[in-house]
């Protein structure tokens, strides 16, 4: 469960947790939170070194599910720099 100071008031926030280690030339799969003003939805995404993703399941938001899908290239980008990101936390608003 989100803290209340995390829950947005419009939008959603994005908290994207690294699940399994792994090379940055290796898939690596987070445990995603999408906290929405009312409510918190868990989901999980695989993230391939090149940035492709595969969410399970989509988010109930389709405009979420091309969020996810942008953070997934950062943090494949990011990986390939360093390492995994152990943590990701960001808020969007549908365009």
């Amino acid at each position: 469960m989100a803290a209340a100071s995390l829950r947005p008031r419009h939008g959603a926030r994005f908290l994207l947790e690294l699940a399994a280690a792994a090379e940055p030339t290796a898939a690596a799969r987070y445990r995603v939170t999408v906290v929405w003003p009312d409510r918190d939805e868990p989901l999980e995404v695989v993230v391939q070194p090149d940035g492709g993703a595969a969410l399970a399941p989509e988010p109930a938001q389709p405009w979420a599910a091309d969020v996810l899908r942008a953070l997934a290239r950062t943090l494949a980008t990011s990986a390939r720099a360093a390492a995994w990101p152990r943590r990701l936390n960001r808020w969007r608003a549908p365009r």
